[in-house]
């Protein structure tokens, strides 16, 4: 063979070697940007201040165990949600065994709330707080994507000011499939206060012996944080006043952030919800609720209460608050701490600091979206640990402590 023919022989094995490569430097390197792209889906998803459902979980190939999962408190005939969903918290237990399912949820203001039916059953009592005024009822229900007729019968006299309110409702409850998330064999059914107070929408020239014959509910004119509040400005509430925030309550509701309960109690211990929460950061920050920002639509836009949507709008379209994966608010949900230290972080434009070290003794468990933001909120002196070093970072929030905050973020951006 000639040495020309060596040496052409010799560039084709080169030429093909090199395409090799080249295939394999191809396909590897596919895989890596797959890989990343992935994992920048991931992280993006996951860095949400809503505190998005990581739940990836089919709901008709649930596997025994304990589950949270929310639902919505309709009227019987109207896709609004029921002013009575001020006293059933969210999110329910479903518990899996088998075939069977179960669904716990608490009831609020227990003694007056006589009735309560899903599905047409009574469900069984499986814990009772008097103290609380609270009581938690565990029902069967075979297909959770379902919407149930429901139930409910108020019984509510107090002969002190005359005031009586005897009205039954039929309502719906639709559970909400995708926000379900698994949870350890022992987490409790979420609760919070039991005392909720007067339905909303009554106020005092309200209080007679009106019953209701005909299965209709009050109008929904709901103040500015769901409840019936008073309308002047009074900073004595009973349950202040030895209060570790008294201070920042009282500056709090003299500068028109929050408001008290017509029964003279403010009940800074009791839990706040997203709602609540849009609504005195948006007062704080005197974000514009004129509607000339873009109107934001969320899947459950029904859900939102006329009191809390303006200010919903503006927080959203300040983007210091968002919605779930799903296009949902939930605004009925607790409202974490961790969700309230990414989004004062971004209220107060903090750096962040992606080397930041938490030092809490549970700083494992503070998800990975609201790490530096934690840490931030904490060196900025924003927030802070609770007890025993702990951050407890999925714990709901009170009132107390939501004021608090809100009051410090004011103090740091002035």
């Amino acid at each position: 063979m000639s040495e020309l023919s060596l040496k052409l022989i010799n560039k084709k094995q080169t030429l093909l070697a090199l395409v090799i490569v080249a295939l394999i430097a191809s396909l590897i390197g596919g895989q890596v940007i797959r890989a990343a792209e992935a994992s920048n889906e991931s992280a993006s998803a996951n860095s949400s201040a809503s505190m998005q459902s990581n739940s990836t979980i089919d709901v008709n190939k649930l596997s025994d165990g304990h589950y949270y999962v929310d639902y919505r408190v309709l009227y019987a005939d109207q896709e609004k949600t029921s002013i009575s969903s001020q006293y059933l918290v969210n999110p329910a237990l479903l518990i899996v065994q088998g075939e069977q399912k179960s669904i716990s949820l608490t009831v609020l203001q227990s003694k007056e709330i006589v009735g309560f039916t899903i599905n047409g059953q009574e469900g069984v009592v499986s814990e009772e707080d008097s103290n609380n005024n609270s009581r938690v009822v565990t029902f069967q229900l075979d297909d959770i994507t379902n919407t149930y007729p429901a139930w409910i019968s108020i019984h509510w006299i107090v002969e002190s000011i005359d005031f009586k309110y005897v009205h039954s409702y039929d309502i719906r409850i639709q559970f909400l499939p995708e926000t379900i998330v698994k949870v350890a064999e022992d987490a409790p059914v979420p609760t919070r206060s039991g005392t909720v107070g007067f339905p909303s929408g009554l106020n005092e020239s309200d209080i007679d012996n009106s019953t209701d014959d005909d299965n209709q509910e009050t109008s929904e004119q709901e103040t500015s944080e769901g409840s019936t509040l008073a309308e002047e400005v009074n900073t004595s509430f009973s349950d202040i006043q030895k209060h570790w925030a008294r201070a920042a309550i009282t500056s709090a509701i003299e500068q028109g952030i929050a408001t008290g309960h017509s029964d003279g109690t403010f009940r800074p211990d009791a839990y706040v919800d997203r709602f609540q929460f849009a609504v005195m950061l948006s007062r704080a920050l005197r974000l514009s609720v004129a509607g000339g920002e873009a109107k934001v639509t969320f899947a459950d836009q029904q859900s939102i209460p006329s009191w809390a949507a303006d200010h919903v709008n503006a927080v959203v379209n300040a983007e210091l608050m968002s919605g779930y994966r799903d296009n949902t608010f939930r605004g009925n949900r607790n409202i974490s701490r961790a969700e309230i230290a990414v989004i004062i972080s971004r209220a107060a434009k903090l750096k962040l600091d992606g080397e930041a070290t938490l030092r809490f003794a549970d700083s494992s468990s503070i998800p990975s979206w609201a790490q530096k933001e934690v840490a931030a909120a904490v060196q900025a002196g924003l927030v802070s640990g609770k007890g025993n070093n702990s951050f407890e970072p999925s714990a709901s929030t009170t009132r107390a402590e939501a004021i608090a905050i809100i009051m410090r973020l004011l103090k740091h951006s002035n």
